[in-house]
């Protein structure tokens, strides 16, 4: 199964931002796969170790990251598994803990109460949210506009809703620019590691991921 326009515009957006970082060799004995948009996993990255193969699957479509910036945080993992050694992993947990300890992630019920009466970029003011009923999946957030957004599942919500929520700070945002990257010290590199390839993080984790990734810096390909 080939992969669709939008895939492959994305890889070449990829590349442009990868090389000018100088890691432009992570696309390289890289195989991407297309899956259906019902498999609600945005991206993954598998490798196999005994196989040295490096697989990333990808949904045509996803909800609040740019499809670019989904595979650069896959190529993220790839460069966290199989190129760090184990010093660096270490030096990313550590780092990765302090900023967890200077700043936590409010509950997802305190985002959702914030939420009432605000403005939702591109939407309109949340008005009312009725939680799934027993059995069911789909949170409802009916707006001013008369619009009304359905979210499956808590996990997507919480990624809906995580950079609109009045309850998160801008502070938060820069060190963690998506509710995903609080999940642990390897997905919370595979987001930074993206919006930094996108120019798109802070001046302290500009200067430490720079420093991290400096020895793996070579000549665009």
């Amino acid at each position: 199964m080939g992969v669709s326009k939008a895939i492959k515009e994305a890889i070449t957006e990829a590349k442009i931002c990868l090389d000018t970082k100088g890691v432009g060799w992570l696309i390289n004995d890289l195989n991407v796969h297309p899956v259906g948009s019902d498999k609600h996993i945005g991206g993954k990255y598998v490798y196999d170790h005994d196989k040295n193969t490096t697989d990333i699957y990808l949904e045509p479509k996803t909800d609040e990251l740019s499809l670019t910036t989904v595979f650069l945080h896959e190529c993220g993992h790839r460069l966290y598994t199989e190129e760090f050694t184990p010093a660096e992993r270490k030096e990313i947990r550590a780092y990765y803990n302090k900023l967890r300890k200077r700043y936590s992630l409010p509950s997802i019920t305190d985002m959702i109460d914030a939420l009432i009466g605000e403005p939702i970029e591109k939407f309109g003011v949340v008005q009312k949210v009725t939680r799934p009923k027993k059995g069911e999946q789909f949170w409802v957030f009916e707006l001013d506009s008369d619009d009304v957004i359905e979210v499956e599942g808590l996990d997507s919500l919480e990624f809906f809703f995580y950079r609109h929520s009045p309850t998160v700070t801008d502070q938060q945002l820069e060190v963690f620019p998506t509710s995903y990257s609080y999940t642990d010290n390897m997905e919370w590199f595979a987001e930074v590691f993206a919006f930094w390839c996108e120019d798109d993080v802070p001046p302290s984790l500009d200067k430490f991921l720079s420093r991290l990734l400096k020895p793996y810096a070579r000549k665009t390909i």
